[in-house]
């Protein structure tokens, strides 16, 4: 029987934690270990109060703050042969890690890397949305592919297990070994938006394959964003959408041209979801976005010229 690992990475989200943690201990599976990487403040006792006597725990606070270097370094003191990652904001159905583990064991040749569930209480895309992701290049109508130009599809949920060439990093479980081998990079910035989780799944889909349960389910309670911080995180978005076609992708001038729209497409779908968005809050958040995603794709031609 495969141990599971259990790694979360958390800053100052103490109720939220609690609340992840708590689902974790009504699993059909229990996880083998807890390990809390902290870039915040909790007090290391008051968590291990919580974790029931047959689940290891282990506490680490670090500095500075950065999600990739928190699950790399969980990933490094982890002692389970599975290693999954988990934001400190979702709740887990009772199966999830049991449905999880299953498809690793029913993987006899070992090649498959990773799994992830699937989020259940995801607000679903508009209809329109499907045409506009078609014509702007930012799906081709099959789930969780990464595209030549940088940019994927979702996911959503699929009927069944399927395979993907990524999987999101907050609710995703790999092979402790592809660790030996690879870590997930920062991107050159420190954040929670860096599109860490798809590039390095673009480099682990190489050599092995991934997979999406639709039977591990969970829900996952964002606190929302905050449009104070959205000019940055549409900077960050396209850039890092650019650095990854630069890193992985195919070259040539059709796929700089599809890279290009699947650019215009995000920040025109800004702008527009900002022109037709009825809460205040969402108009001036979309907006933001737009704004940080030209400044993102002028920095990237910028670097490039």
């Amino acid at each position: 029987m495969n141990r599971v690992s259990v790694v979360i990475a958390t800053m100052d989200r103490e109720e939220d934690l609690k609340r992840c943690l708590e689902s974790l201990w009504r699993q059909t599976h229990l996880p083998h270990e807890v390990v809390i990487v902290d870039d915040g403040s909790l007090d290391a006792q008051v968590l291990r109060a919580l974790v029931p006597p047959e689940v290891e725990f282990q506490y680490h606070r670090k500095r500075p703050p950065g999600l990739s270097a928190s699950r790399n370094l969980g990933a490094k003191v982890a002692t389970g042969d599975l290693i999954l990652f988990l934001d400190d904001d979702v709740v887990l159905e009772p199966t999830f890690i049991e449905e999880i583990v299953k498809v690793f064991e029913e993987d006899t040749r070992g090649k498959i890397a990773g799994v992830s569930g699937v989020i259940t209480n995801k607000r679903p895309k508009p209809r329109w949305f499907k045409l506009w992701a078609r014509l702007f290049f930012l799906d081709r109508g099959r789930p969780g592919e990464l595209f030549p130009w940088g940019f994927f599809s979702e996911i959503g949920i699929p009927e069944g297990v399927v395979d993907v060439d990524w999987i999101p990093g907050g609710m995703s479980c790999f092979r402790k070994g592809v660790f030996s081998e690879l870590s997930l990079s920062d991107m050159g910035q420190r954040g929670r938006h860096g599109l860490a989780d798809v590039e390095f799944s673009w480099r682990v889909s190489r050599d092995y394959k991934l997979k999406v349960t639709p039977y591990a389910r969970l829900a996952h309670y964002s606190r929302g964003r905050d449009p104070k911080n959205a000019i940055e995180r549409g900077r960050r978005q396209l850039l890092n959408h650019g650095r990854i076609f630069l890193i992985h992708g195919e070259k040539g001038a059709g796929v700089w041209v599809k890279f290009l729209l699947a650019a215009s497409g995000l920040i025109l779908g800004n702008m527009g979801a900002s022109l037709i968005s009825r809460d205040p809050r969402e108009k001036v958040l979309r907006l933001r976005m737009a704004l940080g995603n030209v400044m993102g794709l002028l920095r990237f031609l910028l670097l490039r010229g």
